[in-house]
């Protein structure tokens, strides 16, 4: 992949690179897709309240996987592990690249990002510094979307289906 992922491409186009295997943004349009395809992703999460409006064969993804959460609400458990399930099964190929969205990129999608990073194991603070950092408008962990037995259950799906990670490029910092 000749793309280098920079803050600068982030804003540009709402594609943020979190990890070397991890981008978050905004929701998918068309336009959208085509700038991750050409960036490398391949699999594309989505947690906003509505479904996608893109098809993976049209933009060549592996798959799109549509999990709807509400906004400014707490995360029902179930969902939360559902959506951390899914993203982990888009990473267990190591070439995949995949995008987590919502709407705004700012609550959803940072957060249950924030949610996987600690249920990989990441320190809850250090997830939240790893997303912020590359995504400005980023609120990763909400206090509205989450709850203390939220993160607690995310921590035992964790260790229980997650850890040991076979592939630690899915927390390296994207740069």
């Amino acid at each position: 992949m000749d793309f280098q992922p920079s803050l600068e491409s982030g804003m540009k186009h709402r594609v943020y690179w979190i990890t070397k295997r991890i981008t978050q943004g905004q929701f998918a349009t068309p336009e959208r897709a085509a700038v991750l395809r050409d960036q490398g992703v391949t699999h594309v999460l989505n947690v906003g309240e509505g479904g996608s409006i893109i098809d993976a064969s049209d933009f060549g993804f592996a798959g799109i996987v549509d999990i709807p959460i509400i906004d400014l609400q707490l995360i029902p458990t179930e969902a939360a592990l559902r959506a951390m399930d899914a993203l982990h099964d888009m990473l267990t190929d190591p070439n995949s690249v995949a995008f987590i969205h919502c709407i705004a990129g700012q609550n959803r999608s940072p957060t249950i990002l924030w949610l996987y990073f600690v249920a990989c194991g990441v320190p809850p603070d250090e997830a939240r510094n790893l997303i912020a950092a590359r995504s400005p408008d980023a609120v990763p962990g909400h206090g509205r979307l989450i709850d203390a037995a939220l993160v607690a259950n995310a921590k035992s799906h964790g260790i229980s289906n997650y850890l040991p990670l076979a592939d630690q490029s899915v927390l390296e910092p994207a740069y």
